[in-house]
Formats: structure tokens, C-alpha cells, sequence
């Protein structure tokens, strides 16, 4: 039905691996994304970003993060999609 989001919402994230710097593009397809939170290894929130849109590109800076593993977690009206992101 039209009101379901397509699990393949274009979300791209790059570079991966990043030094800190890191672009996100995204369409959400009429769907709008009210947050991005960057989360650590263990589940642990270390940032968050409001007020993304529907569709576009962000610079999300992350250069004070420690290397290592994160999830950003995009939070889509009443969907959630997770992407990985490795800093070096």
C-alpha cells in the first residue's frame, strides 16, 4: 500500500571507512526523517541530528568520535533504518 515505506529507502553513507566527515544521502520517498542518531558498539547514543527532510544530503560531522564502529540510525515516521559507519 502506498502508506508503507519500501525497506530499500535510498540511504547512502560515505566515505566508509570516514576520518570523521561523513555525507549522508538519502530519499525517504514523501516520507519524512525526523532524526539520525549515531550510536557506539554498545548501543550507546553519541549524537543526534534533527530536522533531516525527505530527501537531500547532510554533512554530519563526527571528527570528535573515537575510531571505531557506529550505527546511524535514521528514524522515519514509524520506521527505523540502520547503516554502519566505521571511523578510522
Amino acid at each position: 500500500s502506498v502508506s508503507e515505506i519500501s525497506q530499500d529507502a535510498s540511504i547512502q553513507v560515505y566515505p566508509n571507512p570516514s576520518d570523521g566527515d561523513v555525507v549522508v544521502s538519502f530519499d525517504f520517498d514523501q516520507h519524512s526523517c525526523s532524526q539520525i542518531l549515531v550510536l557506539d558498539a554498545v548501543g550507546k547514543e553519541v549524537a543526534v541530528f534533527g530536522n533531516i527532510g525527505i530527501q537531500g544530503s547532510l554533512n554530519l560531522n563526527l571528527t570528535n568520535l573515537s575510531a571505531g564502529s557506529y550505527s546511524l540510525r535514521f528514524i522515519v515516521e514509524d520506521s527505523v533504518y540502520n547503516r554502519r559507519i566505521v571511523l578510522k
